[in-house]
């Protein structure tokens, strides 16, 4: 859902930044 996203879309960014 949306709220989902929202969660995870962050995270993939934070986990781009980490490497």
């Amino acid at each position: 859902n949306a709220s989902g996203r929202a969660l995870i879309i962050p995270t993939k960014l934070k986990s781009s930044t980490l490497n």
